[in-house]
């Protein structure tokens, strides 16, 4: 992700006002520069590629729920761009 891209996503962050109902939490609409969301969404991996919850991380009870892994290795096929993979890896971090 550049940094101008990054430098945007933590600015959002960390001035994203603080909502205390029902709990402490923020809400960032527009987190991502809308050129940096339109890549994402043009990227969306295929739904081939998610496994069930239970098969991933052997949590029982939800055979609705599927997952992608989205770290090391396997990352790549699904992102194949350096940039955005490197951007969604940031956002999930932060």
């Amino acid at each position: 992700m550049s940094s101008n891209v990054e430098a945007e996503l933590i600015y959002n962050i960390a001035n994203a006002p603080i909502r205390e109902f029902p709990y402490p939490h923020i809400y960032v609409p527009d987190v991502f520069p809308k050129d940096f969301y339109s890549a994402l969404q043009q990227n969306i991996p295929d739904p081939a590629a998610m496994v069930p919850i239970e098969q991933a991380r052997g949590l029982k009870g939800y055979d609705e729920r599927f997952v992608l892994d989205l770290w090391g290795e396997h990352m790549s096929p699904h992102f194949p761009d350096e940039a955005l993979n490197s951007g969604v890896l940031t956002a999930i971090q932060i």
